[in-house]
């Protein structure tokens, strides 16, 4: 994923049962970046992915503007 920074990242997640690969290219998240690497299904996560979930269950990306560059901080 792409934050600004020299290097993409890589987030792994279990958002897979809520989206189709079809719909998260090009989608802009808000992600938790500040948090250390950890290993998760043989693979080095580098963030979280922020969600929002209503009473139904159904998973929400907490997404920003197109106008807002890769990488702004939220505050």
């Amino acid at each position: 994923m792409d934050f600004g920074e020299p290097a993409p990242r890589q987030i792994i997640s279990g958002i897979a049962e809520f989206f189709s690969p079809r719909e998260l290219p090009g989608k802009r998240v808000c992600a938790i970046l500040n948090l250390p690497e950890r290993k998760i299904r043989g693979l080095v996560s580098q963030g979280m992915i922020l969600t929002a979930s209503g009473p139904d269950g159904k998973l929400a990306l907490v997404n920003v503007p197109e106008s807002t560059p890769n990488g702004a901080r939220i505050s």
